[in-house]
């Protein structure tokens, strides 16, 4: 009859939609960009603060470390021990030791160098923010692609129950076909439901890491380019070996350990004692008449610790040894990391190929032959539903492939040190 006709014709266009919508590459224009959210997310994160307070603190370091000790003021009253009922002596002193040796300055280039250190923990924390928005940018935007994907599956659905439903009015199918595709659109409608949730929920955390308060259904997200990665592991490599800030901390801090092997051998010289005094020793028990001078005065201080400062000095050593291997020990693992990224994201993008140049046309095309030859009364329910599920889970398995891949891209933009610079 027509009105079977128009039911094929219209099942056919919903599944030739299915079978051949794909995301778009370019990525629509959005309200709110990648870049944009990483943006505001680095102006309200704490992370960030934090890492910014201890750099600042660490810069005050150079200045107290590299001046000298404060000057000693004394006062001394003594009662001659030999001879109790001899007058006191009243002595008033100020002392400064000058360092015969750069062990200051030196201490302060360590100080300075350790302050450079800490200042590479504030691009190690906004890697760590930018990550965690691209993460849940991304499931945002795949999760909101997969429920378009079930939209049209619940369409497709609806079909199906309309073809049972047809059938079984022209008294050539049985009402078990139109319940059994009600339970497949229904469970379809479940499932768009879950998705909706996700959305909302990724969406809050989303907002939570922007900071500004917005509603999380205000504002759009747009899906980024694909493929996005056209770099090999070997350049990505070299790319990290510049761009990691942790790296650079551990160039700072082997600095810092040269200049405090340096100061700890400089502990070793002598230092100068310049003191200036007062004193005044009375002739009397009562102190009305006595004698008093004024004396400027000169010292030598020879270090007597040497077991002390040599055990300094090979601290030192040893702490920079421990550094190098533990900044050989980040670039193998670096390296390890972006080999296992970079060949994850191959793989990843031969099964999209996979999904949307042979699985998703063949099943589209066999739930097509299946729907006419039901309609024919050649094939039934079951032959459709399952032709159609498999249809259903090859274009959600497409769909969820591309979420992963971008997932794994941000991993390997972390890895590699930057979400600016293209990889």
């Amino acid at each position: 009859s027509r009105r079977t006709e128009m039911t094929r014709i219209a099942i056919a266009t919903a599944v030739l939609v299915l079978a051949t919508s794909q995301p778009a590459r370019g990525g629509p224009v959005s309200s709110l960009s990648l870049d944009e959210a990483v943006d505001l997310a680095l102006q309200a994160h704490p992370a960030i603060t934090s890492a910014e307070a201890e750099a600042t603190a660490a810069k005050t370091k150079p200045g107290q470390i590299s001046s000298w000790n404060d000057p000693v003021f004394s006062f001394m009253t003594g009662i001659p021990l030999k001879s109790p009922t001899d007058p006191p002596l009243i002595e008033m002193k100020l002392t400064q030791e000058f360092p015969l040796s750069a062990m200051y300055s030196q201490k302060a280039d360590a100080a300075g160098a350790m302050a450079d250190a800490f200042a590479t923990k504030i691009p190690q924390a906004e890697l760590d923010v930018a990550l965690e928005v691209a993460l849940v940018y991304y499931r945002i935007v795949f999760l909101e692609e997969e429920r378009q994907v079930v939209e049209k599956q619940l369409e497709l659905a609806g079909a199906v129950v309309e073809a049972a439903t047809l059938r079984f009015a022209s008294l050539s199918g049985n009402q078990a076909d139109i319940i059994r595709a009600r339970i497949t659109y229904e469970e379809m409608e479940t499932a768009l439901e879950v998705i909706d949730l996700d959305v909302r929920a990724a969406r809050d955390v989303l907002v939570l890491l922007l900071g500004d308060g917005r509603d999380p259904e205000g504002f759009d997200v747009g899906a980024p380019p694909y493929p996005t990665v056209k770099k090999d592991a070997e350049a990505l490599t070299a790319q990290a070996m510049s761009l990691r800030p942790e790296l650079a901390f551990f160039d700072a801090k082997a600095l810092a350990l040269a200049a405090q092997k340096n100061a700890a051998k400089s502990s070793y010289a002598p230092f100068l004692s310049v003191s200036a005094g007062y004193q005044y020793k009375s002739n009397t028990l009562a102190g009305l008449m006595g004698q008093d001078a004024i004396a400027l005065g000169f010292a030598i201080n020879l270090p007597f610790m040497v077991g002390k400062r040599k055990g300094a000095v090979d601290e030192a050593g040893a702490l920079a040894q421990a550094n190098e291997a533990k900044k050989q020990a980040a670039v193998l693992s670096i390296a390890q990391k972006i080999v296992e990224l970079r060949s994850a994201l191959a793989v990843l993008e031969e099964q999209v190929s996979l999904q949307e140049d042979k699985v998703i046309p063949s099943a589209g095309l066999a739930l097509e032959l299946t729907l006419a030859a039901y309609t024919a009364q050649k094939a039934d329910i079951t032959d459709v539903l399952s032709s159609l599920d498999k249809l259903l889970m090859a274009d959600r398995t497409r769909s969820r492939l591309r979420g992963r891949y971008f997932t794994v891209v941000a991993l390997l933009q972390r890895q590699v040190g930057t979400f600016e610079e293209p990889i």
